[in-house]
C-alpha cells in the first residue's frame, strides 16, 4: 500500500532529479559559453600558460593581424601523432586570437585535395608531405600571417620536433608582423663568421654554412659585422657583441673601450681554450691540437674583472656524459670538461637566466672581481659546489675522461662562468690621445655588461642539431645556448617581451635522481676501475720483465719457481678482468633497478592513489548509512 507519505517522498526525489538535471545542464551550457578559455595548468613549469612576454605582444597589437592554419585534417586521420598535434596548435592559436583584444583574426582552412584552399597553400609557402605511402595526396600543416601592409610570415611545416618551441614560433611570427624596428647588433670576432664552422678548409671542401647562432639572431636583430680593424663604433649600434677576441688590434680594443665608456652596452665572449678550433669531434677524437685564447685582458682590468687564461673549469656534478673507447669497451663515461648548466646553477633574480635551463659549456673558463674594483659583479651562471680549475694542458691532444675525472680533488667551489658588470668604468688607456676630440676616461653613464668565459658554447655542436625537412633546413636546439644570448641582448636594448618565451625554449623534466645516481656510481666506478687497472698493468709488466729474462733462440729456460710468478699472474689478470666486469655489471644493475622503480611509481601511483581515495570514500558512505540506519 502506498501511503500519501510515501508518494509525496517519490515526488519530491523525481523533483529533485529534475532540478539536479536541469542546474547540471545549465552549469555546463554557461560554462561552455563563459569558460570556453578558462583553463587551469597544473604542470609543473606551467607549459601550458602564455608566457608574459607573449601576453604582452598580444595586448599591444595595435593593427589586425590574419592568421590562416592550412592543416589537412581528413587526411591526418591516417597519423594520430600529427591529429593529435594539430589539435594542440589549434587550442594555442585560439588561445591568441582571445589575448589580442579582437586584433588577430584566425581562420582554419583544410586544404584539400585540387582544392583553391591547396593552390593558395601552395602559393604562401606551405609544404606537405606525404601521410599515406602510394596515395600521392600531400597534407598540409603550416601558417601563413598577414598584416594590413601586406607583409607575409610563413611557418612551412609544424614539426614535432619543434613541438617544444611552439610558442617560440608563433610569439615571433606575430611580432615580426608589427613591423618592430629591430636593434643593430654589432659583431666583432676573431672567429670566421664568413665561412662559418670549419672556416676557410671547410670552404674548400663545400662544407661553408653560416653559423647557427647568427642565422637565429638575423630573425630579430639587424647584426652587422665588424671588421677586427675598426677605429669607432656608430652611434646607432644598439650591442656590441665581442666572440673570442684572440687577436683585435689595439685600435679595435680602444674602439670597445670608448664606445662602452659612452653609454654603449656590450656582451663579451672569452675562452681560456677554443676547443671549437680544432676538428676534433669530441673529447676521445683525432689527436689535433687546440687553441688557447687570449682574453681581453687590458679592458677587464678596466672592467674590474679577471678571467683565469691557464686553467679551465671541471665540474664532476655537471659532467656531460660521452662515449669513450673502441669496440666491446665503448662505454658512457661523465667528461668534467663540459657541463650541463642546469636550473640550481643560474641566477634566478637576473632577467636574463630567470628562467632558463639546460645550458652546455665546454671547458669554460673562471670569471672573478679584482680586489680593487669599484663595479657591481653579479654572477649568472655558475658551476656546482664542486667546481675545480684543471691546467689546460689535460685538455691538449686526445683528452682521457677518466683522467679528468681522477685529477679532481675532494670539494671544490662555485666557479662563476657568465657574470654581469655594471657600474662606473674608467678607461683602460689613460695616456692614448685622439687627433680630433678628447677620449673619454671614466664612462659617462652607469654601464651595463654581460661577460661570458666559453666561446664553444656558440659553435652548432654544442647546442642544435639541424636536419634537412622538405628541402628546408630546421633547427633543433638541445641546449639553451642561444636562448641565453637572445636573452641577453633583448635585456641589454631593453625588448624584454619575448625572453620569457625563449626561457622555457630549453626545459627538460630529466630523471634527476637516476642522473645523480649514475654520476655518483661513476665516481665509485672510476676510482675502483682505476685501481684495478693499476693492479692488471703491474702484473702484465711483471710478465714481461720475467719473459724477457728468456732471449728467444738463446735456449735459455725460466726457472720453475719463475714460470709458477707468471702462472700466478696470468691468474691475477684474469681475475681483475672478471671483477672489472663485475663492477661494471653492478652499475648498470642499480641504475636499471632504479629506474625500473621510477617508472612503476610514476604508471602506478596515480591509480593507487584514485583507488584509495575511492574505497576510503566508499567505506565513509557505508558507515554514514549505517549511522543513519541505526539513528
Amino acid at each position: 500500500m502506498v501511503t500519501s507519505k510515501t508518494l509525496s517522498r517519490r515526488i519530491l526525489s523525481l523533483t529533485a532529479l529534475g532540478v539536479a538535471a536541469v542546474l547540471f545542464l545549465s552549469v555546463n551550457v554557461l560554462s561552455g559559453a563563459l569558460l570556453h578559455q578558462t583553463r587551469l595548468d597544473l604542470t609543473a613549469d606551467r607549459l601550458f600558460t602564455l608566457s608574459p612576454g607573449t601576453r604582452n605582444i598580444l595586448a599591444s597589437l595595435k593593427e589586425p593581424i590574419t592568421l590562416r592554419l592550412f592543416f589537412s585534417e581528413k587526411l591526418a586521420g591516417a597519423s594520430p601523432g600529427l591529429r593529435l598535434y594539430g589539435q594542440r596548435v589549434r587550442e594555442v592559436l585560439e588561445e591568441y586570437a582571445s589575448r589580442s583584444n579582437g586584433k588577430i583574426r584566425l581562420k582554419i582552412i583544410d586544404p584539400e585535395p585540387f582544392s583553391d584552399a591547396e593552390d593558395r597553400a601552395v602559393q604562401a609557402g606551405i609544404q606537405g608531405i606525404p601521410i599515406e605511402q602510394g596515395s600521392g595526396q600531400p597534407a598540409y600543416f603550416g601558417l601563413v600571417g598577414t598584416n594590413n601592409t601586406d607583409r607575409q610570415e610563413v611557418i612551412p611545416f609544424f614539426s614535432q620536433s619543434r613541438e617544444r618551441f611552439l610558442e617560440i614560433d608563433l610569439t615571433k611570427l606575430v611580432y615580426a608582423l608589427t613591423d618592430p624596428p629591430k636593434p643593430v647588433v654589432a659583431v666583432i670576432s676573431d672567429m670566421d663568421l664568413t665561412y662559418g664552422p670549419g672556416g676557410l678548409m671547410a670552404a674548400m671542401r663545400g662544407n661553408a654554412q653560416t653559423y647557427a647562432f647568427l642565422r637565429v639572431l638575423r630573425q630579430t636583430f639587424d647584426i652587422r659585422v665588424l671588421k677586427s680593424d675598426i677605429a669607432s663604433i656608430d652611434s646607432d649600434v644598439s650591442v656590441l657583441l665581442v666572440l673570442r677576441p684572440q687577436q683585435l688590434p689595439e685600435p679595435a680594443l680602444f674602439a670597445i673601450d670608448q664606445y662602452v665608456l659612452a653609454g654603449g652596452k656590450a656582451i663579451v665572449y672569452v675562452d681560456p681554450y677554443v676547443e671549437s678550433a680544432t676538428d676534433q669531434p669530441g673529447p676521445t677524437g683525432a689527436p689535433v691540437p687546440a687553441q688557447r685564447s687570449a682574453t681581453v685582458s687590458r679592458l677587464f682590468a678596466a672592467w674590474g674583472i679577471a678571467m683565469d687564461e691557464e686553467h679551465f673549469v671541471a665540474d664532476p656534478s655537471l659532467a656531460v656524459r660521452v662515449a669513450s673507447g673502441q669496440g666491446a669497451r665503448r662505454r658512457s663515461l661523465p667528461y668534467p670538461a663540459w657541463l650541463e648548466i642546469g636550473a640550481d646553477n643560474l641566477n634566478h633574480d637576473d632577467v636574463v637566466t630567470a628562467d632558463l635551463s639546460g645550458l652546455m659549456m665546454a671547458s669554460p673558463g673562471a670569471l672573478s672581481k679584482l680586489p680593487d674594483a669599484e663595479t657591481v659583479f653579479t654572477p649568472l651562471l655558475t658551476s656546482s659546489p664542486r667546481g675545480q680549475l684543471l691546467e689546460l694542458s689535460r685538455l691538449e691532444g686526445d683528452p682521457d675522461p677518466e683522467a679528468l675525472m681522477a685529477a679532481l680533488a675532494a670539494g671544490g667551489k662555485r666557479q662563476v662562468l657568465a657574470a654581469r658588470v655594471s657600474g662606473t668604468l674608467k678607461t683602460a688607456f689613460p695616456d692614448r690621445n685622439l687627433d680630433k676630440g678628447t677620449p673619454l676616461n671614466v664612462s659617462a653613464k652607469p654601464a651595463n655588461l654581460i661577460v661570458v668565459a666559453d666561446t664553444d658554447m656558440l659553435e652548432d655542436r654544442f647546442w642544435v642539431q639541424e636536419q634537412s625537412l622538405l628541402g628546408e633546413r630546421v633547427l633543433t636546439p638541445f641546449a639553451a645556448n642561444v636562448d641565453f644570448l637572445s636573452n641577453a641582448i633583448d635585456n641589454l636594448t631593453g625588448t624584454n617581451d619575448l625572453i620569457g618565451l625563449r626561457g622555457r625554449a630549453g626545459a627538460t623534466r630529466p630523471f634527476l635522481v637516476i642522473e645523480a645516481l649514475q654520476r655518483a656510481a661513476s665516481e665509485r666506478l672510476l676510482a675502483r676501475e682505476q685501481a684495478l687497472r693499476n693492479r692488471l698493468e703491474q702484473a702484465q709488466k711483471q710478465i714481461a720483465d720475467l719473459e724477457g729474462k728468456a732471449k728467444p733462440g738463446s735456449g735459455t729456460l725460466l726457472a720453475p719457481d719463475e714460470q709458477g710468478v707468471i702462472e700466478r699472474y696470468r691468474s691475477e689478470i684474469l681475475g681483475t678482468r672478471k671483477e672489472l666486469r663485475e663492477v661494471q655489471h653492478n652499475l648498470n644493475r642499480d641504475i636499471e633497478r632504479l629506474s625500473g622503480k621510477l617508472k612503476a611509481l610514476n604508471i602506478a601511483a596515480m591509480p593507487v592513489l584514485v583507488a584509495g581515495f575511492a574505497f576510503c570514500l566508499a567505506g565513509w558512505r557505508a558507515r554514514r548509512r549505517r549511522m543513519a540506519v541505526r539513528d
